[in-house]
């Protein structure tokens, strides 16, 4: 019995590795900075839920878990806030998720790979957890349908920014390319035919102009 007591709390088992998955948002550097404290504590006593609250409490968690591996390793997992889009008003960029909720306002652009919204009435007067467009609207439809369809996009081509200035008539830009998409009938073919087109021909990415595949049997492209 005490050989026992004397083993599990010996340093054997203080926690000397914390890995971090699920992170995409985030930085494991800063993950496990925020984590410091659980460094050399033992992994069998050592209460961790209490030192996860700071990190449960940045605005791109949606949740911490964590699994412990003997005889001295931290695993945390993260579930991250899904982002999708941002909004651009008097220098600052207001971050969304997918239901057009406020995540982030930030005075620079992070590296995120997200649709900039334009077209839309804008007064910057959101608090974080706020949602932009009411539940039902049409604006909600459109990039709920957007977010959904982006996600299964594989391909190389990363779209700039959605335009609703016109919701009937939505645009969608690709560097100096503009995409007439129209209505959000069949937006999934009319994604992919302009994919499609774009990926036909290596010039086009360097080219200005617009596709326009409101009607989706004859795409026009007029680039140059």
């Amino acid at each position: 019995m005490i050989f026992l007591l004397v083993l599990i709390n010996s340093p054997l088992f203080n926690i000397k590795y914390i890995d971090v998955s699920g992170n995409k948002l985030l930085s494991p550097e800063y993950v496990k900075q925020e984590l410091n404290m659980l460094y050399n504590k033992n992994l069998l006593f050592h209460s961790i839920e209490q030192n996860l609250t700071t990190l449960r409490q940045n605005k791109y968690v949606e949740s911490v878990t964590y699994k412990k591996k003997f005889p001295n390793k931290l695993n945390i997992i993260l579930e991250e806030k899904v982002i999708d889009y941002y909004v651009y008003f008097n220098g600052s960029f207001y971050i969304f998720d997918s239901n057009s909720v406020l995540v982030d306002v930030l005075d620079y652009k992070e590296d995120f790979e997200i649709l900039e919204i334009k077209g839309i009435e804008f007064s910057g007067n959101l608090n974080i957890g706020d949602q932009l467009f009411e539940d039902g609207s049409r604006e909600l439809d459109w990039i709920k349908n957007m977010s959904s369809l982006l996600k299964l996009n594989k391909t190389n081509i990363k779209f700039d920014y959605i335009d609703l200035t016109d919701i009937y008539n939505v645009v969608i830009g690709y560097k100096n390319i503009i995409i007439k998409i129209g209505n959000n009938s069949d937006l999934r073919q009319k994604l992919n035919i302009a994919i499609n087109t774009i990926n036909s021909n290596e010039g086009y990415n360097k080219m200005t102009g617009y596709i326009d595949v409101r009607t989706k049997s004859h795409p026009v492209v007029s680039l140059q």
